[in-house]
């Protein structure tokens, strides 16, 4: 009765994976900025951007084969999901180089439940992570400008 639902557990497993993974983006993001101060901006923002489909792909890659390993039976409608992501209001760049925690949202709930979470949910769980990423973010951005100094 009090257990929680197939979407709270997924929403769980995947700030657990972003929280697993968040240092390792941070450290990259500070590698780039520290050791590329010669490179013209727009270079390291593709770099910096790259970092961060990377991290949010990891967390992805994770979610779904931690979801796979614990429920077999979802692999096949998770890969229905990865090739028609239409079916879900996605399209291949949003599962590709767009993805976000309101995307793996969807993609993980419509393989375990075949259907989708609200709107709000999604964009409560890309706040949740936006927020933490932010935190790390500036704290790493004190960390450079103290060394600077």
């Amino acid at each position: 009765m009090f257990g929680l639902s197939t979407k709270e557990k997924i929403y769980k497993i995947i700030i657990y994976f972003y929280d697993i993974f968040i240092h390792e983006y941070i450290e990259r993001v500070g590698n780039i900025i520290r050791n590329n101060d010669d490179l013209p901006q727009n270079k390291l923002d593709n770099m910096l951007e790259a970092a961060k489909i990377e991290y949010h792909q990891k967390v992805f890659e994770e979610s779904r084969n931690y979801i796979v390993e614990k429920l077999p039976q979802t692999k096949s409608r998770l890969e229905e999901a990865l090739e028609y992501p239409e079916r879900l209001g996605l399209n291949k760049k949003d599962i590709n180089t767009e993805i976000t925690p309101g995307k793996i949202l969807i993609v993980l709930l419509y393989g375990t439940k075949k259907r989708l979470p609200k709107a709000k949910e999604c964009s409560a769980l890309d706040f949740v992570i936006h927020e933490k990423l932010r935190n790390e973010l500036m704290d790493l951005d004190s960390k450079i400008g103290k060394a600077d100094e």
